[in-house]
């Protein structure tokens, strides 16, 4: 079931997704509808999860689940992942590409693929206090503590040598 955002605990579960293009308010308010949607059937084992999002910058898809309601399970994480890929499509949008970061030089916020991170740092589009946004945190509490590094203090630093 749908909760919103503000009632997650910090201990919630979290699932951290990058829009790999800009969308505009049309799509913004679809895909905030069919995520609502989606989060009103979510289960586990037959039980309601108590499940929000929340859309940062239109380019990075938080969705969280408060599991001292119910554990999301194996088959649940399966279902979510299934439904991004409809909305995928439906929107024409990648939201599951896991070879990107997100980068935010305070000017705007970026992806780069992977393999294209130490070119980046070699053009100075990424610098030393270019943040990152650190997708693998499964925990809300760490995102809202972690969530947003500078490069340098991220697993990138090992590129600034």
């Amino acid at each position: 079931m749908f909760v919103p955002f503000e009632k997650i605990p910090s201990s919630a579960k979290i699932w951290v997704y990058f829009i790999t293009q800009n969308i505009d308010n049309e799509k913004t308010n679809q895909l905030n509808n069919l995520l609502i949607d989606f989060l009103n059937s979510w289960t586990a084992h037959q039980q309601n999860l108590a499940a929000s999002f929340q859309l940062l910058n239109n380019k990075i898809l938080i969705i969280a689940v408060d599991e001292q309601h119910t554990h999301a399970s194996g088959c649940s994480i399966d279902a979510c992942v299934k439904a991004l890929k409809i909305i995928e499509q439906q929107l024409s949008i990648n939201m599951l590409e896991s070879n990107l970061v997100l980068f935010d030089n305070q000017e705007e916020i970026f992806g780069v693929y992977l393999n294209e991170i130490k070119k980046n740092i070699a053009n100075k589009t990424i610098n030393e206090n270019t943040f990152l946004y650190d997708r693998t945190l499964t925990n809300l509490n760490d995102w809202q503590q972690k969530g947003k590094v500078k490069a340098n203090e991220s697993w990138t630093k090992r590129f600034f040598v």
